[in-house]
């Protein structure tokens, strides 16, 4: 390659003392250009949000927000993840062009990103879960509001704009009469989807937290949680509009769903907790005398016999989509969809919970193998880049979670804070597409991976998986053959060398 050379010369004396003192008039500063955004938020990539948020927030509190359990083994999975798998690019294909919209369970997307369920986001910012939704919305994508949220379910439906994809994560308690009220305000409110999380019936050992003796300040508030203080004012008052969603139908074919609430003072929400407490403790988890006041919280009134029959429990109390959030087993997958779930979300809490729990990203791979497109799948833990986001595309997900970097752009910024962080991932989607060759999200597929070779686990893909894909594919086929059990399905992906003619539509669309 030819390149073009630039002759420079030198002079012994510098130009200025060359030229003629009348020259040499003081010269008015050049024109600096005007910042396009405050010095708070003039990172340039998700990675730099965290290193920032600690500037501006307490120890306490940006350790609850980035902490993981135990040796955080699993957080640090969830990013590592990522640097194992290449990207193969394909050339003059034409980029000129390039849709990053999906469609999810009916709605539409700009990109293929959901804001994640985040607890607390008032001890980050003034404008709390409010400002968060209405930046999400304003980038075209849906917002998951958190049950230890600190603005109510009415707040953020009044303060969303019109149409709207709202979502509702729910953590379901003992009193069924609550959980049932959440769901019904919920969707009386507008919200469009119901994400439950499952991998919680206990709270992970979150070390952090406990030598921090993390506590709410005083002026933050869990506003849905204070419905469990309502319902039990309600109990000895007429019902109210709001008080009358907690009627939900019993389920007859579920007893323990299905107890009749008790009268009188034991109608209060803790009264099946069976673990001691009271109201003001648990609804305000600000009892830190013996660490993290959530852990306690979590001890009292989580629901930790849970079991599958919650799914067809909710479907007789609601109309909203389904989804699960929390699977890293396919087995559990195959049981979800038995269930009757619309939606899966694979997850391992942020590496929160189960300390040496894989990345989601890597769980990924063998729970598409099982559903094969019955239901969409969202996966989440650990995305900060464009590329991070098509990888999980190209593994079969219809669209990720996003969830830290969400919340260090609302405390840099407030609604301006998440907004530059949701532009900057949507700007690399589209960046990141246009390079590797793809105009939709229908052209990522697996054949744009290049994978560790090996296999995994010391199982290794069969003949034709290793002709079928391109480079290290065989890792991945490899991962969903220990799935299975020893039966290769790797190739359920028809045409894996080339890209084309995926069974599930291309794992993009839902």
């Amino acid at each position: 390659m030819a390149y073009c050379q630039v002759h420079t010369h030198t002079h012994t004396r510098p130009i200025a003392a060359r030229l003629p003192a009348s020259t040499m008039a003081p010269q008015p500063p050049a024109p600096q250009p005007p910042a396009t955004w405050p010095p708070a938020l003039s990172f340039v990539n998700l990675d730099e949000t965290e290193d920032l948020a600690r500037r501006v927030l307490p120890k306490m509190v940006v350790d609850y927000y980035a902490g993981g359990a135990e040796t955080q083994f699993s957080l640090r999975e969830n990013r590592d993840a990522f640097e194992r798998i290449k990207l193969m690019p394909r050339i003059l294909r034409n980029v000129s062009s390039v849709d990053t919209s999906t469609r999810l369970l009916g709605m539409d997307l700009s990109f293929p990103v959901i804001v994640a369920p985040m607890a607390m986001q008032g001890m980050a910012h003034e404008g709390r879960e409010m400002a968060a939704a209405r930046a999400a919305a304003d980038a075209g994508i849906p917002y998951t509001l958190s049950t230890m949220a600190t603005s109510s379910q009415e707040e953020v439906a009044s303060a969303a704009p019109p149409g709207a994809n709202l979502w509702f994560q729910l953590y379901v308690i003992r009193n069924r009469d609550v959980v049932a009220a959440w769901v019904r305000a919920a969707e009386v409110l507008g919200f469009k989807a119901l994400v439950v999380t499952v991998d919680a019936p206990r709270l992970g050992k979150r070390e952090d937290d406990e030598r921090n003796r993390f506590s709410l300040p005083p002026n933050v508030e869990l506003k849905i949680l204070e419905r469990l203080r309502e319902t039990q004012r309600a109990a000895a008052a007429p019902p109210t509009p709001l008080a009358s969603l907690a009627q939900p139908p019993l389920a007859p074919s579920s007893p323990r769903w299905g107890r009749p609430a008790p009268a009188g003072p034991a109608a209060s929400p803790f009264a099946n907790a069976g673990r001691g407490g009271n109201p003001r403790e648990l609804a305000d988890a600000r009892d830190n005398a013996e660490g993290s006041g959530l852990l306690k919280l979590f001890a009292c009134e989580v629901d930790d016999s849970l079991t599958w029959d919650l799914v067809p429990w909710l479907r007789s109390i609601t109309k909203l989509p389904i989804l699960v959030k929390g699977l890293l087993s396919p087995h559990d997958a195959t049981l979800a969809l038995q269930a009757g779930v619309d939606g899966i979300i694979v997850s391992n809490h942020g590496g929160r919970q189960l300390d040496y729990s894989p990345s989601a990203l890597e769980a990924l791979p063998a729970i598409v193998a099982v559903v094969r497109g019955r239901v969409p799948i969202i996966v989440d833990g650990g995305f900060r880049r464009g590329t991070d986001v098509l990888k999980a595309i190209a593994l079969g997900a219809s669209a990720v979670m996003l969830g830290r970097p969400v919340m260090y752009g609302l405390a840099l910024g407030g609604e301006a804070g998440v907004a530059r962080v949701l532009r900057l991932l949507r700007d690399e989607v589209a960046t990141a597409m246009a390079l590797a060759g793809c105009t939709s999200l229908r052209d990522v597929t697996p054949a744009l991976l290049v994978l560790p070779p090996g296999g995994v686990g010391g199982v290794s893909a069969c003949a034709g998986c290793r002709r079928g894909g391109v480079g290290a594919l065989g890792w991945w086929a490899a991962l969903l053959l220990a799935a299975s059990g020893g039966a290769c399905v790797g190739v359920w992906w028809a045409g894996s060398g080339s890209g084309e003619g995926r069974e599930d539509g291309g794992g993009a669309v839902a």
